[in-house]
């Protein structure tokens, strides 16, 4: 693998594997060049895994830490062999570019655009194979294979150890505050991460609601009004009706005579006429 633009400390993701309970571990991305570099990580099994920050842009020599938590799993796999993996992918950037204006286009190759691509395998270990500390010399009894072809340690070595007067006993204690510092922020950044998630999440179902209340509210106000008008436009043709009720009876009682006026007219018109017959 080459680390033209990046190194990757470490070169491999570690997790401590223990049935039902995540593990989380902490890689370090150092910018070896003179220009703002951002980078971008990638994982065959999202679902497994998250990562925070998956993407972040650092200047000119800096490093960068993400932090990529492995779910609880109930069981292991076989042998302890797991086939996911991660790609980290960087590239040059502009220094005004923010880590608002990362999109995936930046990582295309097709413009002919120097893009690095490492990828990290994920290594299970349990908790008796993690590093542990001998009690007659400190030294980690389990370390990787690629620190121990690095370091190399021979019979010479060996025997200049009581020379140094104790400093490997400091380094590597130095060595073991330093991974134990780096878990504690790892693990403090994953809480501090979904503690921000989880305020984000909650600030956007108040405002949900509040707007929900408003709406609500408002509904409330149109049918109070409307009910309001209904009930004045029905008072108002009520009040029209008993007025044209009133109307036409008066109108029923001045058309016509009533029978009775008109038979008591006509007996006394018969009666008239026979007193003057008779006379």
């Amino acid at each position: 693998m080459s680390f033209d633009l990046v190194d990757i400390i470490p070169r491999d993701v570690r997790f401590t594997f223990e049935p039902r309970k995540q593990s989380s571990c902490s890689i370090r991305l150092a910018n070896k060049s003179d220009k703002c570099v951002a980078f971008k990580v990638k994982t065959t099994n999202p679902k497994k895994y998250s990562v925070r920050p998956n993407v972040g842009i650092f200047s000119p020599k800096a490093s960068r830490d993400f932090t990529i938590t492995m779910q609880a799993q109930r069981d292991p796999p076989i042998d302890m062999i797991c086939k996911d993996k991660f790609l980290v992918q960087a590239t040059v950037v502009p220094e005004e570019t923010s880590e608002y204006d990362i999109i995936s286009e930046m990582f295309s190759k097709d413009d002919g655009k120097y893009v690095q691509e490492n990828k990290l395998r994920v290594v299970l270990v349990t908790p008796s194979s993690s590093p542990v500390v001998s009690p007659m010399n400190e030294v980690c009894s389990h370390l990787p294979r690629d620190v121990l072809a690095d370091d190399a340690f021979d019979s010479a070595k060996l025997s200049t150890f009581s020379e140094l007067g104790g400093s490997m006993e400091l380094k590597q204690e130095n060595g073991m505050e330093f991974v134990e510092k780096n878990l504690l922020v790892a693990k403090a950044n994953n809480n501090v991460g979904e503690m921000e998630s989880f305020k984000e999440k909650m600030k956007s179902k108040h405002h949900e609601l509040e707007l929900q209340l408003s709406a609500a509210e408002a509904t409330i106000a149109r049918l109070t009004q409307e009910r309001k008008d209904i009930t004045q436009e029905t008072e108002g043709l009520r009040r029209e009706l008993a007025v044209m009720t009133s109307k036409k009876v008066v109108r029923r009682v001045q058309v016509g005579f009533p029978l009775a006026y008109v038979v008591m007219v006509a007996v006394i018109g018969i009666t008239l006429g026979c007193l003057l017959g008779r006379l």
